[in-house]
């Protein structure tokens, strides 16, 4: 495809969403910059003509947006959206400004990367696969074109024409298939560009294949079993694409490259690359597949030790951090860095002499508070010099906006070992403490390297013994947990050097003190803590090993109980906000992080309440997120289960769900989905009223239009009603059916939360077709016999659940039903089934079942037409045995019940093309059941068959 740059182009309106300047343009399809006119979001939209568009292509695109409606992680392009308009197919996408890392590498742009940056990008693209691995999908196109990049630098794997839903696919298809609709238009979906298959003269490379050549692992080339570890080869082909702008044998036209690849020992790797790199790759290019690491266990990798892409910490000063945090270094040996010089070489932080005025002042006046200080805390007679040289301290902390740790005075005896010497001295008084470590905190907060100083003098485990002391004061509390939240914002490093000292359980403790009076501080700041030194903010992005080990031990530490506890609470508080609109938020508040109303992946805006005030609908966020998140980690760790799988857990949140905003209840609802996925929990939701409860939140969003909210509630019930009649009729009384049927009847709309609604609804709504009388009663009160005759369309996609409906209800209570399917609506829905589905032997299985339980059925048939088809399918040769005999019983049922058989067996000339049949077939090991059914069938015709 040649190069193509945006182009500009005139605005139309499609929707809700302005199609701006075009990005991308395909055989089929062009791609445009949109702007949803409600909210001025931005977006890729994906016009596809379907003009002219066969079914097995219509196929390949819907696969396609199922495929991308069910996936939701940070670092997968996200799917907004698709609709149909016209003769035009429109796909919203995730719009990732910087466009795709292939553009970014081309010669003329950036060229190749350094190896720190290359590892920046290749953990967050391991990151992505190991989360579309866990939801068995192989990508199998890993390149730099299909890897998109937003400003902030966060990673989006792109592009899924030929990604496969399960965990291995089939490779047969080889290098002849081609990509679907969807792949066609460009690899630059939801990016600003439309060259990454171009090469420097602008022409385009073949790619024809399942995969692209250069990045394909041989057992691809081979036509082999594909599995995830085609993906891991792909990403290893994509390193040397980062570091050197092309992949590997791009130098070679692609057949020959293919032959190399199956050839060679492994792909030629860049000069100068180091060890670890070096030992990165190899795993990554075994020829056997099975031999190569998982995604999610090449994370942990020494070449991308301690998460290089999500801290700005050097790797010198971040390993030291670590390893203190590993072997839990006290205090007292740290004594010995007693000079400016001793601490900064410890730390590794080079000295120099260029400051700026503004510095030299600060620096002039960080001695004279210091001096201050260091006499007050000698003098212990008087606590009021203490007070107020601390409160001095605290404030020049918090102003400074030129701190310059590497050339301040702060790091010599002054600050360190003044501070952690008071720290240390368990004979010191209550108060000197204290203000020693708001110090500690305040000037921990303006620097990352004055943190590091101190977290590397031992100060974490000080801080938490405060907290573990009953009869330490609420003002050193605040203190030490100020500290404790200050080290888990510096960045993930420091967060698990938090955590390996055992603060989780300890910040949980904390949450007992409630959000009442004057435990509310205490509570904020431990809350806030706890979110960020357990990295909830990242979502799904922490490795899953890692993410379940912290859920364990919060869920252990009793986070679930306090956190449902402290929902009731902060809801109060954030209506006495509401009430007192004059109360201000200070929006500087260090406990401001990223939420929005929604559950998936990482998040996108930032809300601060402040501590100053009551904040009770930003911590009301930040609990429902704790909870959901934590929880969501758990998942498949039978421990954290065993903790959520409780009366009071349940009972609270489900309680909270018509009473908190939209933004708190769908993450609560996630929570109720979580857990009805769990045989053990399906008692206790029931039993605490779960049924009814979800049923009012699918209404309730359904008319509202909020459809993550009615999805999540309409999950959790299809989950707990599967298989289950009791649950079934709880949920028909407490009013889903309606709700239900209008699913169905709105069925035709183009568009993907609506398509997946009916996934939803129509297994439940098949189901309680035998659920019980009372529940039947309810259908046929609500027109669901309607909505069956429209399911069993062949259009509908539903046949099958409709006909077994129907036959469910026909054998249990016929009077009720019989009467709505001889209709002629009806009738003909049946008739169409017969024209079309006769291929499809479940189909036909499940008609035969529908049409024997309804004598009055079977007569209307036979006087509707039904016989020709019948007979065309028995005598077409394509017809697979196993449905031949089902559509011989079904010829027996309609004569045997038809009003005028005689005239029925002349008319349609039955004798003598059912021995034509008999002639005809030729399998012997249907050819005798075939033969049996037949001569049973002209038995009861009372004809004997001539042999």
């Amino acid at each position: 495809m040649p190069q193509t740059d945006p182009q500009p182009h005139p605005p139309r309106v499609v929707g809700h969403l302005i199609l701006g300047e075009l990005i991308g343009v395909g055989a089929t399809s062009s791609v445009y910059k949109a702007v949803d006119q409600r909210d001025g979001r931005v977006s890729a939209v994906k016009e596809i003509s379907l003009i002219g568009v066969d079914s097995q292509d219509m196929e390949r695109i819907t696969a396609e947006l199922e495929l991308l409606s069910n996936l939701e992680h940070a670092n997968v392009v996200k799917y907004e959206g698709a609709r149909t308009i016209g003769e035009s197919l429109y796909v919203e996408l995730e719009f990732a400004e910087n466009g795709s890392l292939a553009r970014t590498v081309h010669p003329s742009r950036f060229g190749g990367f350094p190896e720190s940056l290359c590892a920046v990008y290749v953990a967050q693209i391991l990151r992505g696969l190991a989360y579309l691995h866990g939801q068995g999908v192989v990508h199998r196109d890993i390149k730099g074109a299909n890897i998109l990049t937003t400003k902030e630098g966060v990673v989006k794997l792109a592009d899924f024409g030929v990604a496969t839903k399960g965990s291995r696919v089939g490779g047969g298809d080889g290098l002849g298939r081609r990509f679907g609709l969807l792949n066609e238009a460009s690899r630059k979906i939801a990016s600003m560009e439309n060259s990454e298959e171009a090469n420097a003269d602008g022409e385009a490379k073949p790619n024809d294949a399942l995969g692209t050549p250069y990045w394909m692992a041989p057992e691809v080339i081979e036509m082999r079993n594909v599995t995830a570890a085609a993906d891991v080869w792909s990403v290893g082909c994509t390193i040397i694409e980062l570091l050197t702008s092309n992949p590997p044998y791009y130098d070679l036209d692609p057949m020959p490259a293919l032959f190399r690849i199956v050839r060679d020992k492994h792909p030629p790797l860049p000069a100068g690359i180091s060890d670890a790199l070096r030992d990165f790759l190899m795993l990554c290019f075994k020829k056997d597949p099975k031999d190569r690491p998982a995604a999610e266990a090449l994370l942990s990798h020494t070449w991308l030790t301690d998460e290089r892409s999500l801290t700005e910490q050097p790797r010198e000063v971040g390993a030291l951090i670590d390893r203190v945090a590993n072997i839990g270094v006290e205090a007292s040996t740290m004594k010995r860095a007693s000079s400016s010089s001793d601490a900064l070489n410890l730390l590794g932080i080079s000295t120099s002499n260029g400051m700026t005025k503004e510095q030299i002042d600060l620096n002039e006046t960080i001695v004279s508070v210091m001096d201050r200080l260091r006499s007050a805390f000698a003098d212990t007679s008087s606590s009021e010099n203490v007070e107020m040289a601390g409160a001095d301290f605290v404030q020049l902390m918090d102003s400074s906006t030129s701190f310059n740790v590497t050339n301040e005075t702060l790091f010599t005896t002054r600050a360190n070992c003044t501070f952690m010497n008071v720290i240390n001295d368990d004979a010191a008084a209550e108060t000197t403490r204290t203000v020693a470590f708001e110090c500690v905190a305040a000037a921990s907060a303006a620097s990352r390297d004055v943190l590091t100083s101190f977290v590397t003098m031992g100060v974490l485990p000080r801080a938490l013994e405060v907290l573990r002391r009953e009869n330490a004061s609420a003002r050193a509390k605040i203190a030490a947990l100020r500290l404790c939240r200050v080290t888990a914002k510096a960045g993930p490093v420091f967060s698990r050097c938090l955590v390996s000292c055992g603060a989780l359980p300890i910040l949980v403790g904390v949450l007992d003190e409630g959000f009442g009076g004057s435990g509310r501080e205490l509570t904020k700041y431990a809350l806030s803590a706890i979110y960020i030194a357990a990295e909830i903010e990242r979502g799904d992005q922490m490795p899953r090993q890692l993410g379940q080990a912290i859920s364990l031990s919060l869920a252990q530490a009793g986070l679930f109980p306090k956190l449902v506890a402290l929902l009731g609470s902060t809801h109060t508080a954030s209506l006495e906000d509401e009430a007192n609109p004059e109360v201000m938020d200070d929006t500087r508040s260090e406990g401001g992080s990223s939420m929005t109303g929604s559950i998936g992946g990482t998040s996108t805006h930032s809300v601060s309440r402040g501590l100053y005030s009551s904040g009770g609908r930003y911590y009301r966020e930040l609990v429902a997120e704790t909870l959901y998140r934590v929880a969501k980690r758990g998942d498949g760790c039978p421990e954290v289960s065993k903790s959520l799988v409780d009366v009071r857990i349940i009972h609270g949140c489900l309680a909270q769900l018509s009473v908190v905003p939209r933004s708190t209840a769908t993450k609560l609802l996630g929570l109720v989905h979580l857990l009805s996925k769990q045989p053990d929990s399906f008692d206790v939701l029931q039993h605490s009223g779960a049924i009814p409860k979800l049923v009012k939140c699918v209404e309730g969003n359904v008319k509202s239009g909020h459809a993550q909210s009615w999805e999540l509630a309409l999950k959790a019930l299809h989950n707990l009603c599967a298989m289950n009649k009791e649950r079934q009729e709880q949920a028909a009384v407490a009013g889903l059916i309606p709700i239900l049927v209008k699913i169905v009847a709105e069925r035709n709309v183009a568009h993907t939360v609506q398509q997946s609604a009916m996934k939803l609804a129509v297994p439940l709504l098949c189901d309680m077709a035998s659920a019980s009388r009372k529940t039947r009663e309810l259908l046929e009160k609500h027109g669901a016999l309607d909505a069956y005759v429209e399911l069993i369309s062949v259009e509908s996609g539903w046949t099958l659940s409709a006909l077994n409906a129907v036959g469910s209800w026909l054998a249990i209570e016929p009077w009720k039903a019989e009467a709505r399917f001889l209709e002629p609506d009806a009738i003909n829905s049946i008739l169409d089934v017969l024209d079309e589905s006769t291929s499809q032997d479940n189909i036909m299985q499940a008609l035969l079942n529908l049409i024997s339980t309804s004598p009055r059925l079977c007569q209307a048939l036979a006087n509707e037409h039904f016989i020709p088809p019948l007979m065309d399918a028995l005598t077409t040769a394509a017809t697979k045995p196993t449905t031949r005999i089902t559509l011989l019983k079904m010829l027996g049922v309609v004569h045997e019940h038809a009003q005028r058989p005689k005239e029925l067996i002349i008319r349609y000339d039955v004798v003598a093309r059912l021995k034509r049949l008999i002639e005809g077939v030729t399998d012997e090991r249907s050819s005798g059941a075939v033969a049996q059914l037949v001569d049973k069938i002209l038995r009861s015709m009372r004809l004997t068959r001539v042999a």
